[in-house]
């Protein structure tokens, strides 16, 4: 058993969800505005928002709590309070959620980017 912390300078910061894989890596998706560092080592890992809006982070642990990897969409209107995860069995994230706004949801340096069709849509 173990408890970790996620270091940030915003109380809006938190993780909202939560999912466990079949080698019992666990995964947390949250909101967060500023700064968040998800590496509850000694070591850090920061993410940071680029708007005031809820910002959604994913991060990954192993199933003693040590940090892995984690990364975050960072577009002006997704409403990470309302994203759910979901790990498959070949450890495939699944995020489902609202965003209403067009949003890149690739988060290495290559985008994919979905327009709106609905003012919200999910």
């Amino acid at each position: 058993m173990w408890i970790n912390t996620i270091a940030t300078d915003s109380l809006n910061n938190n993780p909202t969800r939560l999912a466990i894989d079949t080698l019992e890596n666990i995964y947390l998706a949250g909101q967060f505005h500023g700064q968040i560092d998800v590496d509850p080592s000694a070591s850090f890992h920061y993410l940071n928002a680029i708007s005031n809006y809820n910002n959604l982070f994913v991060a990954k642990y192993n199933t003693n709590g040590l940090f892995k990897w984690a990364f975050s969409i960072n577009d002006s209107m997704i409403y990470a309070r309302d994203a759910h995860i979901n790990v498959d069995k070949d450890q495939n994230i699944l995020l489902s959620g609202t965003y209403h706004k067009t949003t890149d949801f690739d988060p290495s340096v290559n985008s994919y980017t979905i327009c709106p069709v609905m003012q919200h849509n999910l």
